[in-house]
This record gives structure tokens, sequence and C-alpha cells, in this order.
């Protein structure tokens, strides 16, 4: 019995199996493919008659793959890359983009160095479209799962099988005040010598202070204010001004360091730092573009040059999402 030769596996199949294996349920993948809970079910009840096999064994927390399940499921992911590719090749044909790159990163200030890294992207790849997506800042994940993004940046990770990662570079949190601060002098503070310091963070309706909430409350310290601002310019200019005191990545200090407008200082005598990641959906790990982009932030991205310039004594190279080593990913 051949199952595609006889009509009996449609690409229908493929994509709600291959959902149902990412998301673990039916009630998270009915919105996804704007179906109801009950016309998948009764999909997957014929998609099973058909194969002859039961594809997962259900319990109460997820529905599991069994050998059959993902057996086929392998295949269903090559078929629909394939298609995916030539739904690309076909629009690039009529004069649309061959490929398209729905991106956001986890920190809003990314977003200023990010751009010639999407065109030095675009210079290799001429048909590729890009989007960035502003708004999934504050949920790059949910973006991800919800099929809303291609790529996010991030600093945090999941332990989803829905996402892989590859790690790009690090970068170091920074406490910056005016050069006559009294803490000015200091190589490094520690969390209680920031009490009853004014504290300006950068954030919207929802967010707090990573430095208030996250450093200062575990050690006992309290600020004496905390001041959100929606600009990280803005920050810049009140803390030259003697308006507090701020933390941000070295990378968006570095320039008013180095001008003198501002100091900067170690936060806690070992440093506080971020590891940035590239997350993307399991299914579009191996798509061309989006392991050049990982390529290119790995290598050329301003926090990258400043991390490999003054911090990192090795040459860590990722070299595939999900995996240690593999030819595509170089640098």
């Amino acid at each position: 019995m051949n199952l595609f030769h006889d009509s009996q596996l449609e690409l229908r199949h493929l994509r709600l199996l291959h959902a149902v294996a990412r998301e673990g349920s039916l009630a998270r993948v009915a919105p996804l493919l704007h179906l109801s809970q009950s016309a998948l079910s009764h999909q997957l009840r014929i998609l099973e008659e058909r194969v002859g096999l039961k594809l997962f064994a259900r319990n109460r927390r997820r529905m599991e793959l069994t050998p059959a399940g993902k057996r086929l499921l392998t295949s269903a992911e090559a078929v629909l890359q394939e298609m995916e590719r030539a739904g690309r090749d076909l629009a690039a044909m009529q004069g649309g983009p061959a490929s398209v790159l729905r991106v956001s990163t986890e920190c809003n200030t990314c977003y200023h160095w990010l751009p010639p890294v999407l065109s030095a992207l675009q210079k290799k790849y001429l048909a590729l479209e890009v989007e960035i997506n502003v708004e999934a800042t504050r949920r790059p994940f949910a973006a991800l799962f919800a099929g809303e993004l291609d790529a996010a940046i991030v600093y945090s990770t999941r332990s989803d099988r829905r996402v892989v990662f590859r790690d790009l570079f690090k970068d170091e949190l920074v406490i910056i005040a005016h050069p006559e601060h009294r803490l000015a002098a200091r190589k490094f503070v520690e969390p209680i010598d920031l009490a009853g310091e004014v504290i300006l963070y950068y954030g919207g309706v929802d967010d707090v202070s990573t430095l208030a909430t996250q450093i200062l409350a575990p050690a006992g310290v309290r600020p004496k204010k905390l001041i959100k601002v929606p600009l990280t310019e803005a920050i810049i200019e009140m803390v030259k001004a003697g308006h507090g005191i701020s933390m941000m990545p070295n990378w968006s200090a570095l320039p008013y360091v180095e001008s003198g407008d501002l100091v900067a200082m170690r936060m806690t005598r070992r440093g506080v730092y971020r590891d940035w990641k590239l997350a993307v959906p399991r299914e579009k790990r191996g798509l061309d573009h989006l392991v050049e982009f990982g390529n290119l932030l790995a290598a050329y991205s301003k926090p990258a040059k400043l991390w490999k310039a003054r911090y990192a004594s090795k040459r860590r190279s990722s070299a595939s999402f999900g995996k240690k080593t593999s030819r595509r990913f170089k640098g």
C-alpha cells in the first residue's frame, strides 16, 4: 500500500500530524489551524484509520507520538518543508519575495544594531523580504509558537521541542552614572552600594526593573525611587543630567562612556551577563537564510564584535540549532 500514491494522505493530514506533535494537544492546535477541536479529532481519527496504526498515545498531560507516529512525522516534516520551498520559488517566479523573515528580539535596544545585519543578509538573499515585529518583543516565544515569527533573538530559553536555539554571543549589563556620582570611581558596585539611589529603567506599561527585582530585591536592598522611562535615549540624557543611575548593555553605553559623558561600572565583582541565542521553530532550522542569519549575528552584530574584542578569550562557535557541530555554522 502506498499511502501517497493512493491519495490516502493529504497535506492537511501532514500539517495536522506535525502540529499535534509540536503542541501536544488538539486544544492548542485548534486555533492555529483555524478548526474546531472536534473537527481536528475527526481528521486525526481518519488519518490513523488510513495508516492502520495509532500515531499518538493519549494521556492526561499531552499526546505523545508512537513509533509509527515518529516515523511518519519524519517524512511529513520533509514534505512540508519542500512544499514551503516550492511555494517560495513559485512566488519568486511571479515577482514576489522568495521567502520572508519575520524577526523580533527580546530587548528593544537591539533594534538599534539589527538593521545593518538584516541589510547584509538581504544582499546575499536578494528576494528575501524582512519584517521586524516590534510588538513581539515582550513575548518572543509565544509569537514563535503562534507562527507569528520565523526567528527571535533572545537571552532567555525554553525547554520546548517546538523551538531550537543557536548560541550567538554574550553581553554584560553595566551600571551607568554621571562622572561626578559618588560611585563613579568604582570599578564595580555591589547591591548594597545602590541603596537609596534613584533608578531609571526602560519599560512599557507592564515592565519592571530587572535591576530592582532580580538583583537588589534578593539582596534586601531598596532603591530610593524607580522611574520608568519609555526611551533608551531619554534614560541616557537623564543619567547625564544627574537625575539617577541605570543598568543597560555595555554596547549601548559604550559611546557615552568613551566620550566622557558617563561612567560605567560592573554590577558585582563578577559582572552580570546575558547569553544571547537565535531561536527558530524546529521545522525551519534548516532554511538557508536562517542559517546565514545566525552566522551574521554571531560574527558581525555590534554586541558580538564587542564581546569578542573585550571578553572572549576563546571563540565559541555554535555549529547548529540544537547541536554542537555543523559545517553550516562557521561563526
